[in-house]
């Protein structure tokens, strides 16, 4: 089965919205509400700009990095997800996807990003790593990493966007996720 694209989802939203939206501005023009109908009027427009793609939206929407999982062969092992670690304002989290954990032979590196304004790199060699181990936070799971290095976080937890795929990469290059 076929996913839907994103113009195609919005293109059937404006079809839903024209309607409705025709119909309260043409019922606020009747009782003379006119503010009321000025509001139903930009919702026929939007519809409109839905229906014709919304072309500047899904530029926007392409502009954020997609969630990946992706495998080298014999090199490394690359999943995008969220990151959630302690630093001196307290605890910081950025949503899937503006984090990335690779993970080698030699060591696991995750590296954050936010639209190119914020970036950090936290390197964990093969030897550092006391285990690592998964975490519920409410509705989400993560990766804890547990290590021993002082110019890294205590707490560094990576949130999976693909559990499966994270099990599979990890173990390709020996590493195991314990569940407790």
């Amino acid at each position: 089965m076929r996913t839907p694209s994103l113009g195609t989802l919005l293109k059937v939203i404006g079809l839903l919205l024209l309607p409705i939206s025709g119909f309260w501005c043409l019922m606020f023009i009747l009782a003379a509400m006119i503010s009321q109908a000025f509001v139903a009027g930009i919702l026929v427009l939007f519809a409109i700009y839905l229906i014709r793609g919304a072309p500047h939206l899904i530029r926007v929407v392409d502009m954020f990095p997609k969630v990946t999982s992706q495998y080298e062969e014999g090199q490394a092992f690359t999943q995008t997800g969220g990151l959630r670690y302690n630093s001196i304002i307290g605890v910081v989290n950025f949503t899937v996807p503006f984090a990335t954990l690779r993970a080698s032979r030699e060591a696991i590196v995750v590296t954050v990003s936010s639209l190119g304004l914020f970036r950090r790199t936290f390197s964990f060699p093969r030897s550092s790593i006391r285990r690592l181990r998964w975490r519920r936070i409410l509705f989400s799971l993560g990766v804890l990493i547990e290590h021993d290095l002082a110019s890294c976080p205590s707490y560094i937890l990576f949130w999976v966007s693909n559990r499966k795929a994270l099990i599979e990469g990890l173990r390709r290059f020996g590493y195991e996720v314990s569940d407790t």
